[in-house]
């Protein structure tokens, strides 16, 4: 949108003689340019590690997911959301707000700790991932897609079901 409508103020000045008009296109060009070039330069490279609260996920009970992401970046990484892929064996809400992160010109590598309650559904093994995150410039003109680290397997084991007693059977 802003890319047109600085083509149209463009087109508009030569028309009508105002030099005003010319200065506003190059402003919005140079704003959505910055805005791209502010996105794409802040990724360098990112880790991402998964855990699970419980050995194996059980069918029926809950377990926590925590995603551990380590982001190397030279310009501030903005907020914006993450979401994880879950598999259709486990249900849960994998997505939430991503926080903003420092720059990384000291050479350190930002962590931020995710976490997120999951339930089997279905027994197997079955794979978590890719991480996704999304984040927009400051101006809101572009926004970019973030996919990393691969995908976890997790084992999903059928529930245990406690048996009621055989009181009534001989040789209890």
């Amino acid at each position: 949108g802003a890319v047109l409508l600085g083509i149209a103020c463009f087109i508009l000045a030569g028309e009508l003689t105002l030099p005003v008009l010319t200065y506003f296109a190059l402003l919005l060009f140079a704003v959505v340019g910055v805005s791209v070039a502010s996105l794409y330069a802040t990724k360098r490279g990112a880790s991402v590690t998964r855990s699970l609260s419980t050995d194996v996920a059980t069918v029926g009970r809950e377990s926590t997911v925590t995603v551990s992401a380590g982001i190397r970046s030279a310009l501030p990484l903005p907020p914006g959301a993450w979401s994880d892929g879950l598999p259709k064996a486990l249900a849960g809400q994998a997505q939430g707000t991503f926080p903003a992160l420092s720059s990384g010109l000291r050479g350190g590598e930002s962590f931020v700790e995710l976490a997120y309650p999951v339930t089997g559904v279905r027994r197997g093994v079955h794979a978590i991932g890719p991480l996704t995150i999304t984040s927009s410039d400051p101006f809101g003109f572009a926004r970019r897609r973030l996919v990393i680290g691969e995908r976890t397997p997790v084992t999903i084991v059928p529930s245990i079901t406690d048996l009621p007693p055989l009181s009534s059977a001989a040789g209890e």
